[in-house]
């Protein structure tokens, strides 16, 4: 995540430096991913492999290719965010932890893992256009949504908690506030996305409408 925001530095300043430094970082990053998706060395030390380390690892590498048209970088990320879409349409939902190369993990719900993975496969929607990635984007926010709590005390009302159940691993029996602010960058983005999906895809089917007329008009 720290290249991401240098990368966007590079961008702005033209810095060489600020470049050569991101794409060194890539490399880094891309010398510990293995043949299943996997990026060795994702947890922090003394810590699980938590589906909130894992996106940020995806996500940044993702963001830092598009900057600096690494494909590699992309289809590195590309092929992580894809193992998990797979995993949540099969199972209906991410695990809180995650063993190397996906092998499984803790059945507890990672919730600002799964709000980050939203905002990878929209990212990924954009990129692509792959239906895919915003179908299983937009099943994910609706799952979130349906976890917040919408009564009791004022301090948890809208709030997006560590894990579901709120005992889970990760951040246990607390609402985070980067759980909110993750939440709010899937959900934004969701309807910035379909709102363009849809203004597109309402515009070809005047033209082909106005093309079918047309021609039944020459006929």
């Amino acid at each position: 995540m720290v290249s991401w925001a240098l990368g966007q530095l590079a961008a702005e300043s033209g810095d060489p430096r600020h470049a050569a430094a991101v794409d060194r970082n890539i490399d880094w990053v891309l010398a510990h991913v293995q043949p299943s998706g996997w990026f060795d060395g994702i947890n922090l030390r003394g810590h699980q492999a938590y589906l909130h380390f894992i996106a940020y690892v995806i996500q940044g590498t993702l963001e830092c290719g598009l900057l600096r048209r690494r494909d590699d970088a992309i289809q590195a990320a590309t092929k992580s965010a894809w193992v998990l879409l797979r995993k949540f349409e099969t199972h209906k939902r991410l695990l809180g932890t995650y063993e190397p190369d996906f092998r499984g993990g803790q059945r507890f719900a990672c919730l600002t893992g799964n709000a980050q993975m939203s905002c990878i496969w929209l990212r990924l929607f954009e990129v692509t256009g792959d239906l895919r990635y915003l179908n299983a984007a937009l099943k994910m926010n609706e799952m979130l949504k349906q976890l917040l709590p919408v009564k009791g005390r004022r301090g948890a009302v809208g709030g997006v908690a560590g894990s579901y159940p709120i005992w889970g691993a990760y951040q246990p029996m607390r609402f985070i506030s980067w759980g909110c602010k993750f939440l709010a960058d899937a959900l934004m983005l969701a309807q910035r996305l379909t709102r363009e999906f849809e203004t597109k895809f309402e515009a070809n089917s005047e033209t082909k409408l106005e093309t079918k007329s047309e021609a039944s008009g020459c006929a």
